[in-house]
């Protein structure tokens, strides 16, 4: 990576415009190629979780991108277009969307609200995920089953952490697909609204 990082600040250098854009194209075809063959070889290993090798990753790729690349917009757009190029290519897409599903369930499960920062970044890193992955239909499906587990019984610890994660899917899926998801947390204010004017009464 530091062979690609430098490569990086030579074509940022570029004395001229149309030297720099022309650079700039085969620097990010390289960089995209380095992400692609990173994943390829961590998805040969099963051993390990899954969905933590993947976001370790993404968080490894992204600190490789902030400290050398200066967070080129162009850059971070290859970074995330290789992400879901290589886990489409990679044939576990369904052992990719099982472990993904048992991953959120337990980090909703155990998450602490206090650090809001850091639970937001890995909202982002599931997110990523879940872009990448094919079968979203299944996913949500799979995970609004999980939600309402979580809601009933009372077991996440941040239901505003929940909604930011539905509302990024929304983003991806419309408005459609993810409304059951968000008729949840409309349905347990109503229960939790009549249960409180019965006891009062």
């Amino acid at each position: 990576y530091l062979g690609v990082s430098r490569m990086f600040k030579f074509v940022i250098n570029s004395s001229t415009t149309i030297s720099s854009n022309k650079y700039l194209k085969t620097f990010l075809n390289i960089w995209y190629s380095y992400v692609c063959d990173y994943l390829h070889l961590l998805l040969k290993d099963t051993q390990q979780d899954m969905v933590e090798k993947l976001i370790k990753a993404k968080k490894n790729l992204t600190l490789i991108m902030q400290k050398y690349m200066d967070s080129h917009s162009e850059v971070e757009f290859k970074l995330r277009e290789a992400f879901r190029t290589s886990l489409h290519s990679s044939n576990k897409d369904s052992e990719i969307l099982s472990k993904l599903l048992k991953y959120i369930d337990n980090f909703f499960k155990t998450v602490d609200p206090s650090n809001t920062e850091d639970n937001l970044k890995v909202v982002d890193d599931i997110y990523l995920i879940f872009k990448s992955v094919k079968t979203k239909a299944t996913f949500i499906k799979q995970y609004q089953r999980d939600l309402s587990r979580r809601l009933i019984i009372g077991v996440s610890k941040d239901k505003d952490l929940e909604k930011s994660l539905i509302s990024k899917i929304r983003n991806e899926v419309g408005d459609e697909d993810s409304k059951p998801l968000l008729t949840m947390f409309d349905d347990l204010q109503i229960n939790e609204t009549v249960a409180s004017t019965f006891k009062e009464k």
